[in-house]
């Protein structure tokens, strides 16, 4: 789990991930909750997708993904000199 979660900050390009770190553990528990069934296909209709689709976005938006994404911005922001 923790290689998962080093993976998530990884490709999200969160160089310093202390401000957002209880989001980004919020978030991967969310991603482990619907990746199997979204990954694996394990829905039976386009309609279970759908809503399978909505309801991991808006999971991810109550952990917190748009903090997460702001201080990746920020981050980046930062080193571009911005």
């Amino acid at each position: 789990m923790a290689e998962f979660k080093y993976e998530i900050v990884e490709k999200i390009g969160v160089n310093d991930p202390t401000p957002v770190q209880n989001e980004i553990a919020a978030c991967s528990a969310k991603i482990d909750e619907y990746n199997v069934n979204l990954k694996f296909g394990k829905l039976a209709t386009m309609e279970e997708v759908d809503a399978s689709l909505a309801a991991f976005s808006a999971a991810l938006t109550e952990a917190g993904i748009d903090k997460v994404v702001a201080e990746c911005q920020a981050q980046l922001d930062a080193f571009l000199g911005k």
